[in-house]
């Protein structure tokens, strides 16, 4: 599908998607959705009436749909109408849930395993769960009932709204991640799982005590590192028999989508070559939305984040409420998104990531001054990043950062 301008404009209600002329595409992503939940068994299939539900003092939630659409980042053309179902957790009460915690790895695990990765010319792949919190059954006494959706709703006898009570992990619920978490990190370790029947791991991990959503393989043929952030797996193995009797073992107890060699993942882009033992992080498609979303012009893309000048200028500045309020929403987009780059594999940004999350409550026009010089010099300089050299120290590696001279970037040794 050609994806002109109309197909751009992603309904954010259901009257919206109603009135939308792509209507019917969407219908389809719905279709899809509700199918995956009857597959999953998200929800019973025999409704009791709300009234009976609220006598006996439960949480009966309202769902909504939010749609999305996936793009083909050559062509510009929809690969898919996305549609998905999701619980509006806020109305839980504190008896529904106990945990909602998500595992997710930290960014620091994520480059020290591709630094080894690059030292030993281990391959990096990744992949990705199919509606992962539908694989994992809500725990302990929790007993929850929904609405079914719009456009799906279903009625008694006497006209009566009908509500079903949950089984699964649904999107939006609070503890849904955290169910999600506990299924996959005890299947990976070989423990009870709570599918009956289900298909067992082939290959047992052991959870690395420093990151706890790292799970470490080693034996005689070789060694499989899986790095989990809630449902995206980076996997890196030292042999390739290894990695495809976990791919098989996995897939036949999780609905998964093998994305083969790693290109995008965790917000990066990433760049091999196996034979050369070099890998790469950088953020350009990233900083590339980045630029169109705060309107950066070529003409705002410097060579340097900060100047002396602008920092004793903010540290200085005193505005007004009014100037506060004003600022105050730009202000704090744009140092979430310096402070994720520089958290990433944009290390030469930690300064000014550091500097600007001073003044998040108190921005004036001068601070927004100087996010806009940081945003600029990121995306003008967007093919930078974090370059892992395995031949260039030998067994000890080599890291480069590529940055330019400024008075408030330190070199990594």
């Amino acid at each position: 599908t050609d994806l002109g301008l109309t197909a751009r404009k992603i309904p954010r209600t259901y009257r919206e998607y109603r009135s939308d002329p792509n209507s019917h595409n969407w219908w389809s992503g719905m279709l899809r959705e509700m199918a995956a939940h009857e597959e999953m068994g998200t929800w019973e299939p025999d409704g009791v009436t709300e009234a009976s539900v609220l006598a006996r003092g439960k949480t009966i939630i309202t769902v909504k749909w939010v749609w999305d659409l996936k793009v083909d980042s050559l062509t510009n053309l929809v690969d898919l109408w996305k549609a998905r179902l999701v619980g509006r957790g806020f109305e839980q009460s504190p008896d529904d849930f106990l945990e909602i915690y998500a595992g997710v790895v930290r960014y620091s695990t994520v480059r020290m395993v591709c630094a080894m990765a690059a030292m030993r010319g281990w391959e990096c792949t990744c992949m990705d769960v199919c509606t992962a919190y539908l694989q994992a059954p809500l725990t302990g006494d929790v007993e929850m009932y929904m609405y079914i959706p719009e456009g799906f709703e279903r009625f008694g006898p006497n006209g009566e709204r009908m509500v079903h009570r949950i089984r699964m992990a649904l999107n939006g619920l609070r503890q849904s991640a955290n169910e999600w978490g506990a299924v996959l990190s005890s299947w990976l370790m070989g423990e009870v799982d709570v599918k009956a029947g289900a298909a067992k791991n082939s290959i047992i991990f052991a959870r690395s005590g420093t990151d706890p959503q790292m799970f470490i393989h080693i034996s005689d043929l070789g060694t499989i590192i899986v790095l989990v952030y809630v449902d995206d797996l980076l996997i890196f193995s030292s042999c390739p028999v290894l990695r495809a009797t976990f791919a098989e073992s996995i897939c036949a107890r999780f609905k998964m989508k093998d994305l083969g060699r790693t290109i995008k993942a965790l917000g990066m882009d990433f760049s091999q070559d196996l034979d050369g033992r070099f890998l790469k992080l950088c953020l350009k498609s990233y900083l590339v939305g980045v630029g169109e979303r705060f309107s950066i012009s070529p003409v705002e893309c410097l060579e340097t984040p900060l100047t002396k000048a602008i920092v004793t200028q903010c540290e200085q500045a005193k505005p007004s409420e009014r100037e506060i309020s004003e600022c105050i929403d730009f202000y704090s987009k744009a140092t979430g998104v310096v402070i994720f780059a520089a958290s990433t594999c944009r290390p030469e940004c930690g300064f000014a990531a550091h500097f600007m999350s001073r003044f998040m409550h108190r921005p004036s026009s001068y601070h927004c001054k100087m996010a806009r010089r940081v945003l600029g010099y990121l995306v003008g300089t967007a093919n930078f990043g974090v370059v892992y050299n395995g031949k260039s120290l030998g067994i000890s590696g080599g890291l480069q950062v590529e940055q330019d001279k400024d008075d408030f970037r330190v070199p990594i040794p």
